[in-house]
């Protein structure tokens, strides 16, 4: 019997609403004002060759790397000696919160599902409060009874560790429980490693879920078929 459902944020929750390059210089800037600096188009190509070396790592590795580190080393290429601050993290932050949107038929689907199941959020972040924070402003986070990241437990997914901690705490088993988001490899190969259940929204490619949906409408229906 399911009892409990597992989300992942980014893409099967929430999409940005500008382009990556934007997304980052919005960021870049944020950043850097914290530290009293105005940057142009080279501070965000610095920054961006960082984040495309901390991802490759991330993937390599699957360990995660705090916000902190990408924001230090960014401050050092900018000759900028300050602590990494809260100013510095409202700035990582900001277009997480502010340049992103949940996707359509979410939140209806989700409060539906809260009366029958006990939710949680695993996602792979740097900085775990920017989705506390998310959830907070889109008046969803009540929701939810677990919101674990990579970042809180040093692994990114699909390595096992964030989904057996997020059961442990949420108090259920892997045959009790589906997990729902959009990569194969991270969400659905990661859970079904596991033993959990797993829906994927968007093209099924490996064949590997138990039930694909186009849309957060058509979540309840595959649950009834996977259930």
């Amino acid at each position: 019997m399911i009892k409990g459902i597992l989300v992942d944020f980014w893409n099967t929750l929430y999409v940005q609403i500008v382009d990556e390059r934007l997304y980052q210089m919005e960021r870049v800037r944020r950043i850097a004002r914290a530290s009293g600096l105005e940057v142009n188009d080279s501070a965000l190509s610095i920054f961006l060759e960082i984040r495309r070396k901390t991802d490759e790592k991330r993937k390599k590795e699957l360990r995660e790397v705090p916000a902190e580190v990408e924001i230090r080393e960014f401050l050092n290429r900018l000759g900028v000696k300050d602590e990494v601050s809260e100013e510095h993290l409202k700035g990582y932050s900001w277009p997480f919160i502010n340049l992103t949107v949940m996707r359509c038929h979410a939140k209806p689907v989700l409060e539906f599902l809260s009366r029958r199941y006990a939710l949680g959020i695993i996602s792979n972040c740097t900085y775990s409060q920017m989705i506390v924070e998310k959830l907070r402003k889109d008046g969803i986070l009540n929701l939810f009874r677990v919101i674990l990241t990579s970042r809180d437990v040093g692994w990114i997914k699909p390595d096992s560790m964030i989904f057996l901690e997020a059961l442990k705490l949420i108090g259920l088993r892997p045959d009790e429980s589906v997990m729902i988001g959009d990569s194969e490899k991270e969400d659905i190969e990661g859970a079904k490693t596991v033993g959990m259940k797993a829906i994927l929204i968007g093209k099924n490619k490996l064949g590997i879920a138990d039930a694909v949906v186009e849309s957060w409408r058509d979540i309840p229906r595959a649950l009834e078929v996977i259930i």
